[in-house]
């Protein structure tokens, strides 16, 4: 989900992220927000702790769950704004400002900050992929242990599927698609000159360019691998 905010798009990877565990190291030792509730937040919050210099956390409820206060109560970096929404977002070529709105008090407060991460849930995009997998109730990829799918050649890893490896996101991703990409590779299914095997390959038009590539093979079992 997103903060519906006009200049949100054009910040989104120049500050604005939807995946603290994917994008939290890009903001060592920096001032950094999340916006959001619940347990998605939660883990935001404590991952960023961790690696953020300080972590404001932008509340749109009044309070917290005791639950959730116990599990904050010894993050020394963690700044907590109950009632705050985010109004507007500043900076020339990536985030640099943005606007909050106190709804107890409300108060407009301006605060410098270089990384806002939006935890307000998330839902796998599968709009892209034309063939049927199976999924569960929440829509997440169903796959075994070996991150095959129910249709038999396509794998999924990290958020989109139903496994719950969270914390390992970033290093499973990377070596689950050079795992993959290579055995398709040795199988003469597209050439190695296409991909970089020292890069993360993440982003939706890789997974669209082998997936097309997978297409144009005919094959009805055909291999391919995608990953959000």
């Amino acid at each position: 989900n997103v903060l519906g905010l006009k200049e949100e798009k054009k910040y989104v990877g120049k500050g604005i992220s939807y995946c603290a565990t994917c994008d939290g190291n890009f903001f060592k030792n920096q001032p950094v927000a999340v916006y959001g509730v619940g347990q998605t937040a939660l883990e935001d919050i404590k991952y960023l702790h961790n690696v953020a210099s300080k972590v404001y956390w932008f509340v749109p409820n009044k309070t917290l769950s005791t639950r959730i206060l116990q599990e904050i109560n010894d993050l020394d970096k963690l700044i907590v704004k109950y009632g705050t929404d985010v109004l507007n977002l500043f900076g020339e070529n990536r985030l640099q400002q943005l606007d909050l709105y106190n709804k107890t008090t409300r108060k407009q407060e301006r605060l410098e900050i270089n990384g806002l991460f939006v935890a307000l849930g998330r839902k796998p995009d599968l709009s892209w992929l034309d063939v049927e997998i199976k999924l569960n109730k929440n829509g997440y990829v169903l796959v075994d242990k070996n991150c095959q799918t129910s249709h038999k050649g396509i794998f999924a890893c990290g958020d989109i599927t139903s496994r719950k490896l969270k914390p390992s996101i970033p290093d499973l991703t990377a070596k689950f698609t050079q795992q993959v990409v290579e055995s398709l590779v040795k199988r003469n299914f597209f050439n190695k000159d296409l991909y970089d095997k020292h890069s993360i390959l993440t982003s939706r038009n890789i997974q669209e360019r082998y997936y097309e590539v997978a297409k144009r093979r005919q094959k009805n079992d055909f291999d391919t691998a995608f990953w959000l």
